[in-house]
Formats: C-alpha cells, sequence, structure tokens
C-alpha cells in the first residue's frame, strides 16, 4: 500500500510538470533602424538557473531572438554539444522544427590558425572559448519537420541569418533572425515556443571542447579567435559569472557528465 501511494505521488507530479504551462514572453515591434543593436532593450528577460539573457522581437516579415550565454559553464557545454534552438506552434515543446548549429567539418586555413593564435588573451580564458566556438560552430542545419538545409553562416544569411561570437562583455551571443513564413504558423496565428537546448548531443563530443579551449582544471589559455560572429545583433549583454569547477557529475547530466540546459518559453506576437 505504501509503495503504490509513493508511486501515485510520483505520477502526480511528473504529470503536473508536463502539464506546467510556460512563460509567455510578448514579442517587440523590430525597428529596422537599430537593428545593429535591436534586441538590448529586451534583455531583461533572464534565465536564472542558466544565467541566459534573451530576447524576442518580430516585424512584418521576420521573428528575431537574441540568447546572451554569460557563463564559462554554458559556453563549454555548447562547445562539447552544440545548440539547437527549437520552434512549435502548438506551445508545447515538440522538436519537429529544429534550428541546429553545429561544428562544421571545414578545416581552418593557415591564414586563421595565425589569427587564432595572435588573438589569444592569456588573461581571459572565457573570451578565448566564446572567439572559438566563433569560428567552429559555423554550420546550420534548419529542419522543417524533416525537410532540411544546411549552410554555413558566414556564407549565407538568407533566409535564415545566424550570427554567433562574444560581445564586449566577452559573453556568448546568438542573433537569429527568422522569416515567420519558415516557422509553422497558421494564418492569423500569433503564439508559439521556442526552446533553446545546450549539451544534450555532448556523448562524444569532448574533442569539440578541447578544440574551443583547454579543459576547465588546468584554467590556461583557450585557443581564441579574433572577432566577433558578423552583423545581426548588437554585442551587449548583462554581467559575467565564473563558471563551476569540475567535480563529479550532478544529477540529470548526460553520460559524458554535462548537465544539458533546457529554456523554453512561449512567445505572443
Amino acid at each position: 500500500m505504501k509503495n503504490t501511494s509513493i508511486f501515485l505521488l510520483l505520477l502526480g507530479i511528473i504529470i503536473f510538470s508536463s502539464c506546467a504551462k510556460l512563460p509567455i514572453h510578448q514579442s517587440k515591434n523590430y525597428e529596422q533602424a537599430a537593428n545593429n543593436n535591436f534586441l538590448n532593450p529586451l534583455s531583461a528577460n533572464y534565465d536564472k538557473k542558466n544565467n541566459i539573457s534573451y530576447g524576442v522581437a518580430h516585424d512584418d516579415t521576420h521573428f528575431y531572438i537574441q540568447a546572451i550565454f554569460q557563463d564559462r559553464e554554458s559556453l563549454m557545454k555548447i562547445a562539447m554539444g552544440g545548440l539547437n534552438i527549437y520552434f512549435d506552434s502548438n506551445g508545447k515543446k515538440k522538436k519537429d522544427y529544429q534550428l541546429k548549429i553545429e561544428k562544421a567539418e571545414i578545416q581552418l586555413t593557415e591564414y586563421e590558425l595565425m589569427t587564432r593564435q595572435g588573438n589569444r588573451d592569456l588573461n581571459n580564458p572565457q573570451k578565448n572559448m566564446a572567439a572559438s566556438i566563433d569560428m567552429m560552430y559555423n554550420k546550420i542545419t534548419w529542419d522543417k519537420n524533416g525537410d532540411k538545409i544546411v549552410f554555413y553562416r558566414n556564407l549565407q544569411r538568407e533566409p535564415v541569418a545566424v550570427d554567433l561570437g562574444p560581445n564586449k562583455q566577452n559573453e556568448l551571443m546568438l542573433s537569429i533572425k527568422m522569416p515567420l513564413s519558415e516557422l509553422p504558423l497558421a494564418e492569423g496565428q500569433n503564439l508559439f515556443s521556442v526552446g533553446i537546448e545546450i549539451g544534450a548531443n555532448s556523448k562524444g563530443n569532448m574533442a569539440n571542447a578541447r578544440s574551443a579551449g583547454s579543459m576547465r582544471k588546468s584554467g590556461g589559455s583557450m585557443g581564441g579567435r579574433g572577432g566577433g560572429g558578423g552583423g545581426g545583433g548588437g554585442r551587449s549583454g548583462g554581467g559575467m559569472s565564473g563558471g563551476r569547477s569540475g567535480g563529479s557529475r550532478p544529477g540529470g547530466a548526460s553520460p559524458s557528465g554535462v548537465s544539458p540546459i533546457n529554456l523554453w518559453f512561449q512567445v505572443q506576437l
């Protein structure tokens, strides 16, 4: 009887958690004149658990997302597992529409390697890691319910534009410009959900993290590259906070020892 009561209690908790409503954020009007700084006033949306500032905006034809990853631990997770953005027209957490940002297979040129070495900041490992992610994580896959297109963000900016690189505070900033026509929205629909997930695919990707920088234990310099991720959003954000040092695997960690980041919210256009 006792075991049955415990089972029912756990079942109730699971059902309640699955039915919990996502936070709703009102999308702001995007002004073209401020396109180099378009979401700075909106970065008040803050996920305390994951230390991520984010904001959304739209105009007649496009939807814009900006997210700022403020600590070294988040950067390490991106370096190990990549970054996925999801869109669900039902306001849930379905992943049929996915924007995947991952490490490009293209090898660095000799000039890029020299630039990487020359711009390394021995006193700022987080800056170096953000710059390394900017250069390495250049491959984009836009998966619309199985219909995929693959492109590289330094070569193509339409119809989907993605920028990823360090801002002035040496945090990693992601800016996305997505045509509304690419999203699974019915005519007149103005509510949908967005998911930002990091580290879910981290198993077997430790080499990516090593390429982005040295291991946490050493605390040494990260192999950096100069510059940000190009145009798109402005380079700004909140303050930094230090990453967590290595240790035993926390609860819910993946087999590689990384706890995935899952940030979901609803957007009201």
